[in-house]
């Protein structure tokens, strides 16, 4: 089990992200490549990695790029679910349970 990690998610995050500190941690080269990326604190350039997959619950995307960003920890979060990731799925955010739900597109 790799414990909780806090996603905020939807429409308006083009590319999954997560915090550079963590990817760091795990091993992740961040001097490799970095793109430009669209905050509400205006555009920043960061570091982007490679995952060989990112899994929630039972649903995974292989080879998926994700950017390596700074989050404000008073926000809580961990990351960003970007469409890079959610274009696999058909997704529904559950708003009684607070739960995104997901179901493999076919391809």
């Amino acid at each position: 089990n790799a414990g909780t990690v806090r996603l905020l998610g939807g429409a308006w995050s083009v590319m999954t992200a997560r915090a550079a500190s963590l990817l760091s941690w795990l091993g992740y080269n961040l001097n490799e490549r970095s793109e430009y990326f669209a905050t509400a604190n205006g555009v920043v350039q960061a570091p982007v990695v490679t995952l060989g997959a990112l899994s929630i619950g039972e649903s995974s995307v292989n080879r998926l790029t994700i950017g390596a960003l700074n989050f404000d920890a008073q926000k809580n979060i961990d990351g960003l679910l970007g469409m890079n990731f959610l274009r696999h799925f058909k997704f529904h955010l559950n708003q009684d349970s607070q739960k995104l739900e997901l179901q493999r597109r076919a391809d």
